[in-house]
């Protein structure tokens, strides 16, 4: 790489080199490796010569209004964004569960009647997977999401119940290098799949982290990776694997 810069010392501008991308990596390559005058690079991730008319050229965003369900926060050195569940709550799983509880609440009084407290204790799972449920659907209706960066970190916390799946997160934003958005289906019913949106970040060590889950609309999920890309100065670039409708 040295002696590429050596080649061609007059010809480097940081300006000009900026938004230069690698056509192969798709790497955000920095001044010394671009050589302006010449019209040509050298990626500085995987070696790659070539010419600056075959770069990868830089993705414009959208402007985007603020979606239903989100709130942002900004401070002085901080940004928050909060996202609500009750946007991605499903009517399917919303009378399933109204279903499945009265059903089995019904057939408990019923066997309590008959038999007593022990027939009652025979049915012990399917109650408290219909406790389980109903705990689920309140979470559902008053929990959101917070993402908070501050000077260091990138922290995820779900408030105010907690529920298996949904682990807070302090992930140091230096190490943050991509954000982006994956489609997945969330439930699979007779009628078809019913998806979702989830929002995970790229670690400059190339992990995949989840940030954030089960977001009902693709403008909010949008909207959540601008706002992170923007604060952090992430210049946006295509991952192997995001949804791009």
């Amino acid at each position: 790489m040295a002696n590429f810069e050596k080649l061609y010392p007059q010809a480097f501008s940081p300006v000009q080199a900026m938004d230069v991308r690698c056509p192969d990596c798709e790497f955000l390559l920095h001044a010394g490796a671009v050589n302006i005058s010449d019209g040509i690079a050298k990626c500085t991730s995987c070696e790659n010569l070539f010419q600056l008319h075959h770069a990868v050229p830089r993705r414009q965003k959208p402007q985007l209004d603020l979606p239903t369900g989100l709130e942002i926060f900004r401070f002085e050195k901080e940004l928050e964004i909060q996202f609500s569940w009750r946007q991605s709550i499903s009517t399917t799983l919303l009378f399933f569960n109204l279903a499945w509880n009265a059903f089995w609440l019904i057939f408990a009084v019923a066997m309590l009647w008959v038999g007593g407290i022990s027939f009652v204790l025979l049915i012990g799972i399917p109650i408290a997977i219909g406790i389980y449920l109903l705990y689920f659907l309140i979470a559902q209706v008053f929990n959101y999401t917070s993402i908070l960066i501050d000077e260091k970190n990138l922290c995820i916390t779900h408030k105010p119940l907690s529920l298996p799946g949904y682990d807070n997160k302090i992930i140091d934003r230096q190490q943050v290098d991509q954000v982006y958005i994956e489609k997945y289906i969330e439930n699979n019913f007779e009628d078809g799949p019913e998806y979702a949106f989830a929002i995970y970040a790229l670690h400059k060590q190339q992990k995949k982290l989840q940030l954030v889950k089960r977001i009902a609309h693709y403008e909010q999920a949008q909207f959540i990776e601008q706002a992170l890309e923007d604060y952090l100065l992430i210049a946006d670039r295509k991952i192997e694997g995001e949804y791009a409708p």
